[in-house]
């Protein structure tokens, strides 16, 4: 798609299998890597990155994340991946840090509400019902897009992404969602919150349906769930502004 899309005069080289990158996480995520610099990392605003000196190595430092936490990811060369890793880990210990998989990520992105690809956003979603509207500068001159966008925008969205709360199991990717026998929209995401002890899940329902406290039934596998409509995110991010 970048190629199809690009610009006279430039160039893109898909350099992923060059670079790899970890995150690191967690309330304590600034106090464990500062250990490893004299880089200043406080000085690193959200969103915002820099080019600094860890274990005597130039990486690239942005604090950003998928959790929810406060954190930062780590850039690197792909050669030295391992020993980064590796070496965090061991100087971590007195922080208890642990790896973590995408099962745990997922958890995480899920209960602070952060859209996953292929789930709670595609090709067939736009950035107005699924909530992503401030990520859309209208006052550029152009993009791709731009005038579909502002079509959606005069004319209102037919459903937008809701969070419920659900009992009788877990409701997942795809299942339908009912209200008074007539199908209102679909579940994207769901899951078990550990923190807030209840099974919640994310989807799209069709206005004018969906409104805080409705109750609605939801279908799947051969199994009847329930949901109330609630509030997002279901737990609020804890990341640095």
């Amino acid at each position: 798609w970048i190629k199809k899309h690009l610009w006279d005069g430039l160039n893109v080289k898909n350099i992923s299998s060059e670079i790899v990158e970890f995150a690191i996480q967690g309330p304590q995520s600034e106090k464990l890597l500062q250990n490893f610099t004299d880089f200043d990392l406080s000085q690193i605003g959200y969103f915002k990155f820099n080019e600094i000196e860890i274990f005597g190595e130039k990486l690239l430092i942005s604090r950003t994340g998928y959790t929810g936490e406060d954190g930062f990811e780590v850039y690197m060369k792909a050669s030295l991946g391992e020993k980064i890793f590796m070496d965090i880990l061991e100087k971590g210990k007195e922080f208890n840090i642990l790896p973590c998989g995408l099962g745990a990520r997922d958890t995480l992105r899920f209960e602070v509400c952060y859209w996953l690809y292929g789930n709670d956003i595609d090709e067939s979603i736009n950035p107005i019902e699924s909530g992503q509207k401030f990520l859309v500068d209208f006052s550029k001159e152009d993009f791709i897009g731009k005038n579909a966008l502002e079509k959606i925008k005069e004319r209102g969205v037919k459903r937008k992404w809701r969070g419920l709360e659900i009992s009788g199991g877990v409701a997942r990717h795809g299942y339908k969602i009912f209200k008074n026998g007539r199908e209102i929209g679909f579940v994207t995401s769901g899951n078990f919150s550990f923190v807030l002890n209840k099974s919640l899940a994310l989807a799209y329902i069709n206005l004018p349906y969906g409104k805080i406290g409705e109750e609605v039934r939801i279908l799947g596998k051969g199994k009847e769930l329930k949901g109330k409509v609630i509030k997002k995110p279901f737990i609020k991010p804890r990341t640095k502004k």
